[in-house]
């Protein structure tokens, strides 16, 4: 198992692009089981408010986790293990339990052999903001441990940006009704709307940021979460103007300003508007920068923000009624949502529900007519 510093990149921008669309975690984790060799692996996190447990999976079968969490979870020595281990603990199948004593118990007979889940590699990933959270790496038991150096140096080079994308989302949620109206009005705007923290972090995006930021052509979420431009002469002129948005001169206030953001793949220019934003925080700087991405070509698409609002669909909802209507198949949908097939059944089921509709073809004549009064009303103002 070989990870280049490339693919490593990768999927540290993976992971905090996900803490910013909790949708994009199906693929952040298929990303990393493709990394480990693994059969699967799941993200845990209990909310420290509802205590409600927050589980993203890539690789496992929702009926064995039901099973799991109904009744064989409480038998997993994984768990009782990551609960009473240090933050930042990484713990292998051998360190939890013996081999003999795994196999004769009623949870690996029962539940992890039918599963072909019996070894693997588990971190505690807990942070002030989320209580008992952690990774797990599942494999099938072999004769040679799947514990190996090499891959718990990788989970321990992963272990920061996993507990920072945490420390993210869970921000993100604390939001109050008024900052989620605010997210939200965003979502209406067409062009890229990205919201940096004074040390540049990326701490909230527009799905219009977010689709344009995956493409990789100019600009995407480097280590740490912070906002680059793919190429070096672009990227300096990026920091330059966060730096100017965030930090004054001695003689006058933060400005901001604009800059052309070529490619190669593109004929038109993406204009990138940097504007302060937020209060100081006491030392000259402010508390954040806010980045429009201004698309001079981009033409009218239909507004996803009015799905949404209109049918009280969730973003990963939204996604998949939109992409039924563009798409050649459920299959061509998941494909390109980059989720499992099961995913998305699951989501267009609630859509149905949400919308009153049946049948594929019954949800997109209702697009199309929620779109034709949209155009309507532009045109009469």
């Amino acid at each position: 198992m070989t990870v280049a510093l490339g693919q490593f990149s990768e999927l540290v921008s993976n992971i905090h692009e996900a803490a910013l669309d909790e949708v994009r975690w199906d693929f952040t984790l298929r990303r990393i089981a493709g990394a480990f060799d693994a059969f699967g692996v799941a993200l845990l996190a209990v909310d420290p408010k509802s205590r409600e447990m927050k589980v993203a999976s890539s690789g496992t079968d929702p009926a064995a986790m039901q099973t799991y969490n109904a009744y064989y979870g409480r038998m997993d020595p994984v768990a009782a293990a990551i609960r009473h281990s240090p933050v930042g603990a990484i713990l292998t199948g051998n360190q939890i339990t013996s081999r003999s004593q795994l196999l004769r118990s009623e949870f690996f007979v029962d539940w992890a052999l039918p599963n072909e889940v019996g070894d693997g590699l588990f971190a505690k990933l807990n942070t002030d903001a989320m209580v008992d959270a952690w990774l797990c790496i599942a494999a099938p038991l072999r004769s040679a441990s799947y514990g190996t150096q090499e891959r718990q140096d990788l989970m321990r080079l992963l272990m920061p940006h996993l507990r920072q994308a945490l420390r993210t989302q869970s921000l993100l949620g604390q939001h109050t009704t008024i900052g989620r109206d605010i997210f939200d009005a965003w979502e209406a705007v067409r062009h890229g709307v990205i919201f940096v923290s004074a040390h540049g972090k990326v701490m909230h995006a527009n799905s219009a940021a977010l689709d344009h930021i995956r493409k990789g052509l100019d600009l995407k979420i480097g280590i740490g979460g912070c906002l680059q431009a793919v190429r070096p002469a672009d990227d300096a002129a990026l920091q330059r103007l966060i730096a100017s948005s965030i930090q004054a001169p001695a003689d006058g206030t933060p400005s901001g300003g604009s800059y052309a953001l070529h490619s190669s793949n593109s004929p038109h220019p993406i204009l990138l508007q940097v504007v302060p934003l937020g209060r100081s925080n006491g030392d000259g700087k402010l508390s954040s920068a806010l980045i429009l991405l201004v698309n001079p070509q981009a033409q009218a698409e239909f507004p996803s923000s009015v799905l949404r609002q209109t049918y009280r669909l969730t973003r990963a909802e939204t996604d998949v009624a939109l992409a039924v209507a563009r798409c050649p198949g459920l299959q061509a949908v998941a494909d390109e949502l980059s989720v499992s097939l099961s995913t998305v059944r699951v989501h267009l089921q609630r859509v149905f529900e949400k919308t009153g509709t049946n049948r594929q073809a019954d949800l997109i004549r209702l697009m199309m007519m929620l779109d034709g009064a949209l155009h309507q009303t532009e045109h009469r103002s």
